[in-house]
């Protein structure tokens, strides 16, 4: 088996990027735009640096994140709806 891939791969992460956007499920640069020249250098290998933006989309991603529950005193639980 291969190592997986962890954030520090990323060279706009690596680098601090000013436009890397660090997708949840492949930490690729959601935010790479052709026309921008800061994102030249992440062209050269996409695969690791950028993230296919048509397969992980906004919505499938927001579920994957977990929102925060907190166990109350009198037994109810509250949930965060924020980013549904």
């Amino acid at each position: 088996m291969g190592k997986q891939k962890q954030p520090e791969d990323v060279l706009g992460y690596r680098k601090r990027c000013l436009n890397y956007i660090k997708c949840p499920v492949c930490y690729g640069c959601r935010n790479y735009r052709t026309t921008d020249p800061d994102c030249e250098t992440c062209k050269k290998s996409p695969k690791i640096n950028i993230c296919n933006t048509e397969i992980h989309k906004p919505g499938p991603i927001s579920q994957l994140v977990p929102r925060p529950r907190i166990k109350l005193e009198n037994g109810k639980t509250f949930k965060s709806n924020k980013g549904e």
